[in-house]
């Protein structure tokens, strides 16, 4: 708020105009968690998948996954180990 009126208030609302001229000014590093790109706070490169769903069949792939999670669970005597990374699309 401080950078579009020194003057104003936290109180005071922005309009629309004012929001894009923030994010158009402001360098992505400064942006605040809520209006940071999604890629700047998640890199799912970084993460090894084995499993990858889709919406199309995505009850039929929660079934599956299910039954491998409990599987996992049952033959680790009943305690679960997180081995596994998962990505829905």
């Amino acid at each position: 708020m401080k950078k579009l009126r020194p003057e104003g208030s936290p109180l005071d609302r922005i309009s629309f105009a004012e929001f894009v001229w923030y994010l158009t000014h402001t360098t992505e590093r400064d942006y605040d968690e809520h209006w940071a790109p999604y890629w700047s706070r998640c890199d799912p490169c970084l993460v090894d998948y084995n499993f990858i769903g889709k919406l199309e069949t995505a009850q039929h792939d929660f079934h599956m996954l299910l039954e491998k999670l409990i599987l996992n669970l049952v033959l680790n005597g009943g305690q679960m180990f997180i081995q596994h990374s998962i990505l829905l699309h």
